[in-house]
């Protein structure tokens, strides 16, 4: 957990379930868009919330498909912060090898889109169990 925290990227974990419920989120996440970690877990539903209108639906079809089938979950699109701040992210996603139903998830921070505001800006992604 330690190593986790300390790297320049989100780390979370939600149960693959209809409900999505956060089991945790990394401390970086309140810098990104001004939530803290336990408001994600007190709320299932704020990652979706925070999604921009006009990537969610297609955010969720993805989501819900990689859940059925167990391939990675890899797609970008934006967050809404708090204080009405939009921020690209790429996140990607893989199923926990265990059987259980829950879903390992890191996205960088300061991950913009290239092909529509500019040069990526991305930070290495890693993916590691907590």
């Amino acid at each position: 957990r330690m190593l986790v925290e300390q790297m320049p990227v989100v780390t979370y974990v939600i149960t693959n379930a209809d409900n999505d419920s956060s089991l945790y989120w990394s401390p970086q996440i309140e810098a990104l868009v001004g939530y803290a970690p336990s408001e994600f877990v007190a709320n299932p539903r704020l990652w979706r919330q925070l999604i921009h209108p006009d990537d969610r639906d297609r955010v969720m079809v993805e989501h819900y498909r990689t859940n059925a089938t167990g391939d990675p979950f890899r797609i970008e699109y934006r967050l809404v912060a708090r204080e009405g701040r939009v921020v690209w992210v790429r996140d990607e996603a893989v199923l926990i090898p265990d059987g259980s139903a829950t879903a390992f998830n890191v996205f960088p921070e300061n991950s913009r889109s290239s092909r529509r505001v500019g040069p990526r800006e991305a930070l290495p992604v890693v993916i590691a169990p907590l």
